[in-house]
């Protein structure tokens, strides 16, 4: 995967990325305890990996049970409420169909008429 990791959980979180980023119907969400660590090194390669592709990418790098709860709840709802609108984003720059122009098949004028 990455011949300087010499950890399991980083090539695991390099391989998530790569797959992550090769799927369109996929997001990206990092949750860990701790900033630093034997995974700090990758930190920037993942979210390279992963922008580069244009993917959603959330990143909790200080979660742990000090935490207050309302935190973990904007978060959430934060993530709910992108997670809503890149949706939307989608939706609206698909190409619609329409029934009866000259790019519907006969088969679609029959139905219609």
């Amino acid at each position: 995967m990455w011949k300087y990791t010499f950890s399991a959980s980083s090539a695991n979180k390099l391989w998530a990325a790569k797959f992550t980023a090769r799927h369109p119907n996929l997001i990206a969400l990092e949750l860990s305890n701790f900033k630093c660590g034997h995974d700090a090194p990758i930190y920037s390669t993942v979210e390279r990996i992963i922008e580069s592709s244009g993917t959603p990418y959330f990143a909790f790098k200080d979660i742990d049970e000090n935490r207050p709860a309302g935190s973990i709840k904007l978060r959430v709802e934060t993530i709910d409420y992108f997670l809503r609108q890149y949706r939307k984003h989608l939706m609206d720059a698909r190409p619609e169909c329409t029934v009866g122009s000259e790019e519907s098949s006969p088969r679609d004028r029959e139905a219609s008429a």
